[in-house]
């Protein structure tokens, strides 16, 4: 599609803003490289994950690498700093798959181990969308 005109696709962005009040009319994108924030015209806006493994200033951290990636415990995915934790493509264990499948396990592991800190002694809040009504209400799933 971008080939054939149809689709712009613009990179290195992040979106700054959405711009429309029912229907999107545009966006303002700040450029990572330039930091300038750019109005552009959109009739829809398609979100694509993009992955940049660079760790910049987190190398000041004294997080413990192996080969540019972050050593954590597979617990929780804490890494050897206490309350710092480092999920999908960017850590590294034992047997690590670099899946997004992983990516959402690591991720569910260490954000319970978050809310333990933040909420100690009470109980993580667990639900599963197949059956809990309340939750799929939220979703907009269920009546």
């Amino acid at each position: 599609l971008v080939k054939q005109g149809k689709v712009n696709l613009l990179t290195p962005y992040q979106i700054h803003s959405i711009i429309g009040e029912d229907k999107v009319t545009g966006a303002e994108l700040k450029n990572f490289d330039t930091k300038e924030i750019e109005q552009v015209a959109a009739d829809e806006l398609l979100f694509l994950f993009g992955l940049n493994k660079k760790l910049g200033p987190i190398l000041d951290w004294e997080l413990e690498l192996n080969e540019k990636k972050i050593s954590v415990n597979t617990e929780n995915f804490q890494t050897n700093k206490d309350g710092i934790f480092a999920v999908g493509d960017i850590n590294d264990y034992p047997g690590k798959l670099d899946l997004i499948l992983c990516g959402f396990h690591e991720t569910t592991l260490a954000v319970q181990e978050a809310y333990r800190r933040i909420h100690p002694g009470e109980r993580v809040p667990f639900g599963y969308t197949t059956s809990n009504t309340k939750l799929q209400r939220k979703l907009g799933v269920a009546e």
